[in-house]
């Protein structure tokens, strides 16, 4: 029987996410950690391989922030396959500092010198058992019309995940002043029109919350928001029914996950059917 399993991680401030298939692909999005947590390692005993034998197929990066490359060093000792974001050459130096912790930059710059390739000698797309569509972005330059201090997150990267009917969305970063001009092209609209989830914009911040969003493409089941303990700027609309149609989940309704309270979260797609759960991961990585 062919299955997809999502991991949306609990890695407090940042983002990461994995994507496991029955046919033992591994697609990641993002790359953020947590202080004692691995998603690069997680994934490796996921699949009951050494870090040294784990080979990621595709790792698609939403935009050039520190927080969602974290776990930079764990990626850099497993075998990456091929790569897919914004060229860094899109971005002037200035707008890489800008959002960025020097940690952050040197990140960045390490992970550019590392796989300045895009596709590796002798590299085989995967077979991939779900859909994928990574085409949808704002470029750089569109990004500086709308607002020069927003460039980078409102350039981020959309990835659209889709199996068995279930359609997961995730945003990266993008601004609520970013939406229009992304939903003014109708490729993606129809690419992710009718949502199973999404993954809240810059962790569900309010400054990236867009009820357009939501009147254009249809309200998920669920939203998923990621941001860190303590963080008081959640928007409260993706955990009502004005961005969602709300599902029974551990006995009550619920509109919205958030991985600082309900852990990380996973999403299990069969063919006829499809299961929500969230843990609690063990530290992996001190």
């Amino acid at each position: 029987m062919s299955w997809t399993k999502i991991f949306i991680y609990d890695v407090d401030h940042g983002l990461c996410s994995s994507i496991i298939d029955s046919g033992g692909n591994v697609l990641l999005i993002d790359c953020g950690r947590g202080s004692n947590f691995s998603p690069i390692k997680h994934i490796s005993n996921e699949l009951g391989v050494s870090l040294q034998d784990l080979s990621i197929d595709l790792f698609v990066l939403s935009h050039p922030h520190g927080d969602h490359i974290e776990d930079i060093d764990n990626l850099l000792n497993a075998n990456l396959r091929n790569k897919h974001h914004t060229s860094f050459n899109s971005y002037t130096d200035e707008e890489l500092l800008e959002g960025n912790t020097q940690k952050g930059y040197n990140n960045l710059k390490l992970f550019d010198s590392e796989y300045s390739h895009f596709t590796p000698p002798g590299y085989t797309p995967p077979n991939w058992i779900f859909s994928l569509n990574t085409n949808f972005s704002i470029s750089p330059s569109e990004a500086r019309e709308i607002d020069k201090s927003t460039v980078i997150n409102n350039s981020s990267r959309m990835a659209i995940i889709e199996f068995s009917g279930v359609k997961i969305l995730f945003t990266g970063d993008i601004q609520t002043n970013g939406w229009p001009k992304l939903l003014s092209n109708t490729s993606f609209v129809n690419a992710a029109s009718n949502p199973s989830a999404v993954i809240a914009p810059h962790h569900g911040h309010k400054s990236s919350f867009c009820s357009d969003l939501y009147d254009t493409i249809g309200k998920p089941f669920l939203n998923i928001c990621s941001l860190a303990k303590g963080d008081q700027h959640l928007a409260t609309q993706y955990s009502s029914d004005s961005a969602s149609r709300g599902c029974e989940l551990f006995g009550e309704n619920r509109w919205m996950l958030s991985t600082r309270s309900d852990g990380t979260v996973i999403i299990t797609i069969h063919e006829n059917e499809w299961f929500i759960d969230c843990q609690s991961l063990s530290p992996n990585d001190y």
